[in-house]
């Protein structure tokens, strides 16, 4: 599999509700606040690793987490969002 060459999204419906597991935050003007609830989620295989975006209403990235495999993804995807693999769309770009 070469760069950027699969894709995997997923929209974050009411029942993927953050858990409360993992607390993303940003730092502004010296104050820690949580970023606000995602609404989708993309993974894209890239230079032999998964990244897992985090995107906003606009599909602006608001944070990303790297994992070593689509499994691990998955599990992260799952135990924050409860999130299934089965609930991914997947998009192959040439």
């Amino acid at each position: 599999m070469t760069d950027k060459e699969r894709f995997l999204s997923v929209m974050l419906r009411p029942h993927h509700l953050r858990v409360g597991r993992i607390r993303h935050t940003v730092e502004k003007a010296g104050a820690i606040t949580d970023l606000p609830q995602p609404t989708a989620l993309t993974l894209e295989y890239m230079d032999g690793q998964w990244v897992l975006y985090y995107l906003n209403n606009d599909k602006k990235i608001q944070t990303c987490w790297f994992a070593e495999s689509l499994d691990d993804a998955y599990a992260r995807a799952r135990y924050e969002f409860e999130i299934k693999p089965d609930e991914w769309i997947e998009d192959f770009s040439n």
